[in-house]
This record gives C-alpha cells, sequence and structure tokens, in this order.
C-alpha cells in the first residue's frame, strides 16, 4: 500500500499522544518515537488536530525499532475503555453487554477506518471477525490488532465486573517469538496461526446488562459516531 493511499486515511491524535506520552520519557527516546512523522509540538497539545494513518504508522515502526515487538503489551492500561472516546461511551451506556458489542462492531471504523468489524452470532459464541482494508506489514497490522485485542475486552471487563476467562483471541499469523507476553497480558486462549484473526465470547455473557446504562448518553455518542463515519 503506498504512503499517499494510507495518507489519506484519517486518525484520532489520542493513541499517539497516549504512546508518546508513556514511552517518550527522555528527549532522545520522544525524537525518536517523532521521527519521521511530520508532527509538530504545536500540533501534538493542539484538541483540534489529527493524524493520518501513516504518522501513526510511522510511531509503530520508531516503536518496535526502540523497544522490539510486543512492546504494546507492555503498557496494557494505555489501551482501555479510557482512550477510545465515543466508542467506548456508546458501547458502555448501551442497555447490555450484547447490544454493546453490536456497537463497537458497527462503529469501530470511526476510530480506525482501516478496519472493519464484523459480527458473527453462533449457538455458544459471538465472533468479532477483524478485516483489514488497507495492506499494511505483518508487524504493523499485529500491532493494531494487539491494541484492539486490550482495548474492547476493556469494555467488555467494565460491563461484567470482572475480566472473563472464557475469550479466545485468534491472530491470523504465525506465532511471534514474544506470545509468552501476549498470553500473561490477554490469557491462555490466545492463538495463532488461526484461519482468521477474531474474538471470540461465549453468548452466556451477553445478556449481562451494562451497569453504565444511560440512554441519554448512549444517544449522544452514536449521533458523533454517525458524523465521524460520515
Amino acid at each position: 500500500m503506498s504512503d499517499s493511499t494510507l495518507e489519506r486515511l484519517p486518525m484520532t491524535m489520542g493513541y499517539f499522544r497516549l504512546i508518546l506520552r508513556r514511552f517518550g520519557d527522555t528527549p532522545e527516546r520522544r525524537d525518536a518515537i517523532l521521527a519521521g512523522t511530520g508532527l509538530s509540538e504545536a500540533a501534538l497539545v493542539d484538541p483540534t488536530a489529527g493524524i493520518n494513518l501513516l504518522q501513526q504508522v510511522r510511531q509503530f515502526d520508531n516503536l518496535n525499532a526502540l523497544l522490539g515487538e510486543g512492546w504494546v503489551f507492555s503498557a496494557p492500561d494505555l489501551w482501555g475503555h479510557a482512550s477510545h472516546g465515543a466508542l467506548a461511551l456508546a458501547a458502555l451506556t448501551s442497555p447490555d453487554l450484547d447490544t454493546a458489542l453490536t456497537v463497537a462492531a458497527r462503529y469501530s471504523h470511526a476510530r480506525a477506518p482501516y478496519y472493519r468489524v464484523n459480527l458473527r452470532r453462533e449457538r455458544e459464541k459471538l465472533t468479532l471477525e477483524y478485516r483489514f482494508g488497507v495492506a499494511l506489514e505483518l508487524v504493523q497490522w499485529r500491532t493494531i490488532v494487539e491494541m484492539a485485542f486490550m482495548g474492547l475486552p476493556s469494555v467488555i471487563a467494565a460491563i461484567l465486573g470482572e475480566r472473563p476467562d472464557d475469550m479466545r483471541f485468534l491472530f491470523a499469523c504465525p506465532e511471534p517469538a514474544y506470545s509468552g507476553r501476549a498470553r500473561q497480558v490477554l490469557g491462555a486462549k490466545v492463538v495463532y496461526e488461526a484461519p482468521v484473526t477474531a474474538l471470540e465470547l461465549p453468548t452466556r455473557h451477553l445478556k449481562t446488562p451494562s451497569p453504565f446504562a444511560d440512554a441519554t448518553l448512549h444517544a449522544r455518542a452514536i449521533e458523533e459516531l454517525e458524523q465521524a463515519v460520515r
């Protein structure tokens, strides 16, 4: 995929700022993380500023070079629901977990326009399959999926009151050298070389009501997501 294609896909600045703040703890590291992104210090503090996918991917590349692949798992708290804006708000304020996951699948591309989430229902499980619309290098899309596999379960855990131990995380790629760290964070049910990249959750959890259910906030968050999609 050409750089010009990646430049046309907008991204929120939030993830970029969080990563820079956590890992750019010295001037040298900060410079290394910003290298090649073209972002100024003024843009980083501008609440109206955005970035494109190329800039975000460049940051990921810089972190992979600086810290090694799998760095995402060294800071799992960064990918909690607080970092996902209106998408997390709409999911959390849904009446139940089933609705929350439906919302997350439908509007995921409002925060991450480079992939779609396809939701499939079966008798015993619900599957959220991640399908990328752009051609990224393996390490790049794997980094994005790793972030997503910590973000969505954060919402699930908030609604259920605890993180379920029967979620499965499927990666359609070879097992990386750091897979042990992935299982420490995600749990034992991490599968590599799967036919699809997906998160699976048993249907027995789906009717759990959300303690954060709020029809007014939910409607406002959905409206913001609709605007972002348009």
